[in-house]
């Protein structure tokens, strides 16, 4: 049974230190492979949660693409004649049931997913400077964009004192 394979292609370039060229191949095929893995992860995802999710998705797809590649080959290999940078150019299979599966762990719907949003209350009741509307607006907007990938939508409840000790009841009361 065969398996479903993306065909990515990258090219990265970095700076030969101390005349050290294996090193310098070294980093830039680990540097081609994550910009081929996070190629192959921005079909599923949209532009702005790629974005917002930049710092989680390097940190899973990016710091160990061999997880998710089933074949790598380099079309071109050069570098400067002066020997201050090298340069590759590489071609990837990629398994996309990797892929899909890393986005399940992570709790992330794909692009083509028909996720109905969550709707969220959210009882915001902070000091008083972060109650001022310039503040309040940028938290708000920042919330919403962070929670957006995740098909998360929150009802914002702005309340000027409440006592967390209240029982659920009266908590509750508040969205009624």
């Amino acid at each position: 049974m065969g398996q479903s394979l993306l065909l990515e292609r990258a090219e990265s370039t970095v700076v030969i230190n101390r005349d050290n060229l294996v090193r310098a191949k070294a980093e830039a095929l680990m540097d081609a492979k994550g910009q081929a893995i996070m190629q192959a992860v921005a079909r599923y995802l949209a532009y702005n949660s790629m974005v917002s999710l930049d710092p989680l998705l390097q940190n899973h797809f990016f710091e160990n693409p061999d997880d998710y590649i089933e074949s790598i080959r380099v079309i071109n290999e050069r570098n400067t004649e002066d020997l201050s940078e090298f340069t590759i150019n590489i071609e990837t299979r990629i398994f996309q049931s990797r892929i899909i599966s890393a986005f399940r762990d992570l709790g992330l719907p794909t692009l083509d997913e028909r996720i109905p949003f969550r709707d969220f209350y959210l009882i915001y009741n902070a000091e008083r400077k972060f109650r001022q509307n310039e503040y309040l607006t940028k938290i708000l907007e920042q919330l919403d964009t962070r929670l957006k990938p995740y098909r998360i939508r929150t009802k914002n409840i702005i309340v000027k004192k409440i006592f967390f000790h209240w029982k659920r009841e009266c908590r509750l009361g508040l969205i009624c």
